[in-house]
């Protein structure tokens, strides 16, 4: 077997973190499926996002920090994380220029508060539906 990539071992994190646990038969680490991202993925997610908050695309790829379109954003940048296989890196150049770092801290809050707040879980599980849709 290989070796469990970064990106893998964030994602079984955000497990523990929403789950608070996992199921006693799965291993904390399991790698995720090796590949390319769907270039319209992260399109697809900014849209659906961006339509949910009202706000354009446009905005959410520039760097304006504009309450808004952070908000949205951040939301935009965790349903990426979750849905896609995209890189930190890739999403934060798709997101406003966004560094790997500060992707990964919108995550841990998004994560954080989908696990601690029933409204961040209800607004995170209707967006996960809007784009499943599409």
């Amino acid at each position: 077997t290989s070796k469990p990539t970064r990106r893998a071992r964030h994602g079984a994190v955000d497990r523990v973190l929403f789950h608070g646990r996992t199921d006693p038969g799965e291993a904390l680490l399991i790698p995720f499926g090796a590949g390319t991202v769907r270039h319209d993925a992260l399109d697809d997610v900014l849209q659906t996002v961006a339509a949910h908050f009202g706000v354009s695309v446009t905005d959410m790829r520039a760097p304006r920090r504009t309450r808004a379109v952070h908000g949205a954003r951040v939301w935009g940048v965790y349903l990426a994380s979750q849905a896609t296989s995209a890189t930190f890196e890739t999403i934060g150049q798709r997101f406003g220029g966004r560094d790997q770092t500060v992707v990964r801290m919108y995550a841990r809050c998004c994560a954080r508060a989908v696990a601690e707040h029933r409204e961040s879980a209800r607004l995170y599980y209707a967006l996960s539906a809007c784009l499943k849709r599409d």
